[in-house]
Order: C-alpha cells, then structure tokens, then sequence
C-alpha cells in the first residue's frame, strides 16, 4: 500500500494533496492497488523491475484477492466505515461527509461479469477440498428451505448445486468400473440423470461434462450432437467469458432475466477435472501429475469443446477429426489471452499436443509438448506429464 502510495505521488496524478481531497487521494491509490493485484505485478518504487508481488500473490491468491478489493470497491466510499479507526480518523481529518448505503448504478456486463466470476472463483478447485458432496447436498436442502435467501445466495447456490452433482456423477460411475454390464448400465443412468440436472442449474458450458461423460461411456454420435449445439451457442457475441465479451450484445441478450437463466444462457466457465476422479483416460498422466501440486486441472472452456470433438470424431469421421484439429491448432496460434489466459495455455498446448500425437502428427506434438512446458505461468502443474510425452514420442515407445 505504501508502495501503490509513492507511485501515486510520483506520477502526479493527484493535482493537490490536502485534507479536503483526502477520499479522492484514498480512492485513487486503492484503485492503483487494484490494478496491481489484477495483473499480479507491483513494481518496487526504487527498483521497478522487481515485482513485490513475484512468488506471493498469483494463481488462486491473486483471484481471490482481487475479488474482495472489487467488493470493497463496488461499494466505495461507504466501504471505508467498515473499519472503525478509519471512520474515526476521516472525520477527524476530512470535512467531506461519506455517504452511507449509496447505491451506485453501474453497467450490466461491468456487475455481471465480477459476480459470476466471484461465483466460480469460490467453486473452482474447491468443493472437494472442503465439503463432502453428499452432505453439502443436505446442507444445501436445508439452506434453501430458508426464504430470507437473497437472489445473489440463490445465484450462487444453483452453480453449487450443478458442481456437486456434477461431481457425484463421475463419482458414481467410478464406483462401478469392475461390475456387471447390468450394474453398469444401472449407474450410467443414474449419472446421466445427475448430470442433466447439473446441465440445468449450471453455466452455458456446462453440456460439457455431459459430451465427455457420454465420450467416456462410449456414446460418440450422441456426444457429437451436444458439442455441435455448443458450439453455436458458445460461438454467439452475447456469450460472456471471464472478462470478455461484446458488452452491447450481452446487456441486450440478457437484460430483462434474471441470473440464474443469464448464467445457464449467456455465460461459460473454465472446464474442472477433480484429480481424484477418473473423467478422460487421454488426460489421465496430467491428473497423475498435477494432484500433489493442486487437487483439480482447470481447461478453458473453448479448448475443451475442441479437444472433445477431435476425440469423439476420430471414433467415427476421421475427416471431421482433423477438421476439429485444425480448428484448435488455429484457435490456439490466434488467441490474444482473451479465451486462454496465461496461466492456462501449458494445458491448453498440453491438450493440442495431446490430439497431434492420436491423430499421428507426432513432430507436430512435440512441438506443442515444448511450447507447454515453455509456459512461465502454469496454474496447472503439468510439465513432468509434458516432459514424459516428449520422453516418449523421441524413444519411439
């Protein structure tokens, strides 16, 4: 913060510094902050090229962080009588009253795309940690008998609901690997009921896990069918992604529903591989890896339907295969870390090598395997799996 202070001041953004402009100093040097945590880099005021934040804020720390920064900032200034000493010295220092519950009006895309992404940053990587699925599943009957719950706990407790039952979905079908085909058939079922549901409470993305379930159960044609219709509706410019989307389409796409339909309609979240759960037997030596590291992979979402339909196409149309792999290969090489941040694009070179390599480009593959371990910033700790890939393709196995 002292930090964020003194580039203020060197930058001379404030024209005056005096007691009567001491919220407008507070707010832009909180702003300034804000910023930092969001790109993850604050350069030391005496040695700029070191960043303060190397090794301390990045990954989940730096989402989390910037989260709650924005929460204080969306109800700026009465968020600094959160704080009783603070409320104590602005009085006695500031003659500018602060207003208390002001409602400040700001953009629908702006609001939209902060809350649901404080929605999936507190899901991702988290429910199996901390909760059982079963027992959240009670616990949430419970909260949800209650009528005092606001539309934003609703909100969030529809995407909690389809996370858990998209968890014991792949559960249950783990549970039966070694049964009878009858048994078998008996729990698929009972997956693909679990997974529907999820699909209805769930972001637009969500039919995701549903076309992988169905690769997994050997269902290619049906599971062609979910990713097609995706992949329109995913293609649409009012679908928001994380901070990216055509904000006019979007407000006009959604303006009049609420959030638990904009959610299911308009908006697509990163892809959640659990690493204790079996979901694709190609990505199998990646969970392997990364588990001691982080208890779940995160794919963008675009990737994934790419790399599902190369896997399901390659089952029945070897042309439309290296259709959907070109399709990657072009995303991938065109994508300005607008749909594959930073911290994703190891596995997302990781999952292009991945395809190259089952469809017999292997030069290609290795290629990719490199760029993957080449990424600087890797939420998903895959290098070791990219590495034995290499290994492996130049020993000839």
């Amino acid at each position: 913060m002292k930090t964020a202070l003194f580039w203020v001041i060197q930058k001379n953004i404030i024209p005056e510094w005096h007691p009567r402009n001491l919220l407008e100093c507070f707010r832009i040097c909180f702003e300034t902050l804000i910023n930092y945590v969001y790109h993850g880099v604050c350069p030391n005021f005496f040695i700029p090229e070191n960043n303060m934040f190397f090794g301390k804020v990045y990954g989940n720390i730096q989402h989390n962080l910037y989260q709650q920064l924005i929460s204080l900032k969306r109800i700026w200034p009465s968020c600094l009588l959160l704080s009783q000493e603070m409320e104590k010295k602005l009085h006695k220092y500031s003659n500018c009253p602060i207003p208390v519950n002001c409602q400040v009006i700001r953009p629908i895309p702006e609001f939209d795309r902060e809350f649901f992404f404080e929605i999936f940053s507190y899901t991702f990587y988290q429910i199996k940690i901390i909760f059982d699925p079963i027992k959240s599943l009670q616990t949430l009957e419970q909260i949800l008998e209650n009528e005092t719950l606001t539309k934003y706990q609703k909100t969030f407790m529809q995407v909690y609901v389809s996370d858990i039952l998209r968890i014991l979905a792949f559960e249950t079908a783990s549970c039966c690997a070694n049964a009878s085909n009858k048994t078998k058939y008996f729990f698929e079922m009972r997956s693909d009921e679990m997974l529907r549901l999820s699909r209805k409470f769930g972001f637009l993305s969500t039919p995701l896990y549903v076309a992988l379930f169905l690769y997994k159960t050997n269902r290619y044609l049906k599971a062609v069918e979910v990713l097609e219709c995706l992949k329109i509706k995913m293609s649409k410019k009012s679908v928001m992604y994380r901070y990216t989307t055509d904000d006019s389409a979007y407000e006009e796409a959604v303006e009049e529903l609420p959030w638990s339909i904009r959610l299911n309609r308009n908006v697509v979240a990163d892809i959640v591989l659990d690493s204790d759960l079996d979901y694709l037997s190609e990505l199998s030596l990646e969970q392997e890896v990364s588990k001691n590291f982080m208890p779940a992979i995160g794919i963008p979402p675009y990737v994934m339907l790419y790399f599902l339909l190369v896997l399901c196409y390659r089952r029945v149309n070897a042309r439309k295969a290296q259709e959907a792999l070109d399709d990657l290969f072009i995303f991938l090489h065109n994508d300005e870390e607008e749909y594959v941040l930073s911290e994703f694009r190891n596995i997302s070179w990781q999952i292009l090598g991945i395809c190259q390599e089952l469809t017999d480009h292997k030069e290609a593959a290795l290629v990719s395997y490199k760029k993957a371990v080449e990424e600087e910033k890797q939420v998903n700790k895959i290098s070791e799996a990219a590495i034995k890939r290499i290994d492996r393709i130049q020993s000839g196995q």
